[in-house]
């Protein structure tokens, strides 16, 4: 009988590596060899590929919600790198990716504070928008791109502005 149980023992053990073999390998990492070690040295293979897995998911949560919201091809160009790293296994910088990254997105969110900033300074002086919110981050690049534009128009808007304020009194 406890000859039975430890096969028994021994057989779920072996089909946990192999789901986690099958698992691991359809995300694109390297797992040969894992199905012929012993179980312990298996199991303890699986767990380290797995804890690489978790990673990989927090990088690609990360690029999906700081980033892509403000440009998608960033996204996926960083996303694109993430994936590649999964060949390079446990030797891959996964740091330094996870650092530009987080370089990136809070540089992405600096700018948007900044210039939500400027566009609160001049609905204080008086230009109105059509949107009462701030500028989203899908706006952002748009709205840099053309912000020359913007102020030179918003500059005439508030000398006109001035003018009437002058006027009026």
């Amino acid at each position: 009988q406890a000859i039975v149980a430890i096969e028994q023992d021994e057989e779920r053990q072996r089909t946990t590596i192999d789901k986690a073999i099958a698992m691991l390998s359809e995300a694109g990492y390297g797992v040969d060899g894992i199905g012929q070690m012993n179980i312990i040295d298996g199991l303890d293979q699986v767990a380290r590929l797995h804890d690489l897995h978790d990673l990989h998911e927090d990088l690609r949560l990360l690029i999906a919600e700081q980033i892509a919201p403000f440009d998608a091809e960033l996204a996926a160009h960083h996303e694109q790198r993430r994936i590649d790293l999964i060949a390079q296994g446990e030797t891959a910088d996964i740091g330094g990716l996870r650092l530009q990254i987080t370089s990136i997105a809070d540089n992405l969110h600096h700018r948007m504070v900044m210039l939500n900033d400027l566009v609160n300074d001049w609905r204080a002086k008086g230009i109105k928008f059509p949107h009462d919110d701030g500028i989203r981050p899908g706006e952002l690049l748009e709205w840099e791109a053309n912000l020359p534009e913007i102020e030179a128009t918003l500059k005439q808007h508030l000398v006109a502005l001035e003018r009437f304020h002058f006027i009026e009194r």
